[in-house]
């Protein structure tokens, strides 16, 4: 189950990415 999760999270970086870049372009 946690395997899973850490490759759900490992192979869906633009799913965080994205909502950080926005940040640092808002900044």
């Amino acid at each position: 189950m946690f395997r899973l999760t850490a490759d759900l999270i490992w192979k869906s970086p633009h799913f965080f990415n994205p909502v950080g870049d926005r940040e640092l372009d808002l900044r």
